[in-house]
């Protein structure tokens, strides 16, 4: 709005405290750091901020990018994921295994947890992130067989 004259600005200036009272800013805690990553990879579709297994790759160097697994084929290698679904199978002997699809900060792969390490390991669910020792295999596409896990969070 231009103002063109004094009794302009005193229109502009009630109108404001008017609406002072009408609309006010309630001031709220911020989301923790749990929730604000959830709702940015729920409405984006990705990260905004950094992926949430970041903190726990710096801390560890032997874990190597989902990105550069066709380099580690057919070997043992570490890596850190969150987990992203988990989809539990019986096998024909009436075992249970699981095949979890889990992503770092660049890419997703599938996990194959078989009915021996699965008793180990029946307790994950997804938004876990967990650092996994497994061998890097390829079917039609890369995977990795898990032989084990420590739960990071």
């Amino acid at each position: 709005m231009v103002v063109k004259s004094f009794e302009d600005l005193e229109i502009w200036q009630g109108a404001r405290e008017l609406c002072k009272d009408i609309y006010t800013i309630a001031r709220k805690e911020e989301f923790s750091k749990d929730i604000l990553i959830n709702r940015e990879k729920d409405l984006f579709g990705m990260y905004l901020t950094n992926h949430p297994v970041l903190e726990y790759k710096l801390k560890n160097n032997d874990c190597i990018n989902l990105c550069d697994i066709d380099k580690y084929f057919n070997k043992v290698v570490n890596t850190i994921v969150m987990i992203d679904s988990i989809k539990e199978i019986k096998t024909k002997k009436g075992e249970t295994m699981q095949f979890i699809n889990a992503s770092d900060e660049e890419e997703s792969m599938e996990y194959v947890l078989f009915p021996k390490t699965y008793l180990l390991y029946n307790d994950l669910k997804k938004g876990d992130i967990i650092k996994i020792e497994g061998r890097v295999e390829r079917r039609s596409n890369y995977q990795i067989i898990i032989s084990k896990i420590w739960r990071l969070s």
